[in-house]
């Protein structure tokens, strides 16, 4: 039986397309990982504001996109470094 933080990470990564080590995108999208997580914790804009910056992102997207870098703090803090 897997674990409820192991479904999560899931839910989360299931948001994202890994196209290379440096090159994380919001799957569907030509949005990078990086342009939310920017946005989210430098300048600390609320999820909701980001649907109105990226309309072509919904909610559950940015939330998802969170979700993740919480979940892989290291390994997402190294890629925004680069």
């Amino acid at each position: 039986m897997m674990s409820e933080t192991a479904r999560d990470a899931m839910k989360s990564e299931d948001h994202l397309e890994f196209l290379a080590p440096d090159k994380i995108r919001i799957l569907g999208t030509r949005i990078g990982l990086e342009n939310i997580l920017h946005r989210l914790i430098d300048y600390a804009c609320k999820p909701e504001a980001l649907v109105e910056q990226f309309p072509s992102l919904t909610l559950e997207q940015i939330y998802a996109s969170l979700e993740y870098y919480q979940q892989h703090r290291q390994e997402v803090d190294q890629y925004l470094a680069e």
